[in-house]
């Protein structure tokens, strides 16, 4: 059972060794790609734009006044229209971040890391949930 000093140093062994992992994986050519893909997913620029702006002759008294509904009513129609296109986007962005923290540390399910090292880190948590769980409980050991 680690004591605070001990937690500390186990929490700095890990992030040495998901450096480590991180590194080692980004070297791979197949999860390279993968992570090119995510990264690309999760910097692209929304595609929803946004409906043009209403411009008036200076002389066209009804289009002066009724500009704003007109707008006001384009943005309700444009909102309706593209839920389903920008809730896809915010899915593929949320799927994008998953498969990158997946692919990054989660070395223990797929073939792209160094599988043994997985369980070490694995190992080291729990150790670490056990001191947590001590001093939830009002004791340090």
């Amino acid at each position: 059972m680690p004591d605070s000093q001990s937690a500390g140093q186990i929490i700095f062994f890990d992030l040495i060794l998901a450096g480590f992992l991180f590194f080692y994986a980004t070297t791979s050519s197949t999860i390279s790609n993968e992570l090119q893909l995510a990264v690309t997913t999760l910097t692209k620029p929304w595609t929803l734009l946004p409906p043009p702006s209403i411009t008036c002759a200076p002389l066209d008294v009804f289009c002066s006044a009724t500009k704003d509904i007109t707008t006001a009513t384009a943005y309700i129609g444009w909102a309706i229209l593209n839920l389903p296109i920008l809730l896809f986007q915010v899915l593929e962005k949320i799927g994008a971040g998953l498969t990158l923290i997946y692919r990054l540390f989660l070395t223990t399910g797929n073939d792209f890391g160094i599988p043994f090292l997985g369980f070490i880190l694995l190992g080291f948590q729990i150790s670490l949930a056990f001191y947590g769980f001590s001093l939830l409980r009002g004791r340090e050991p």
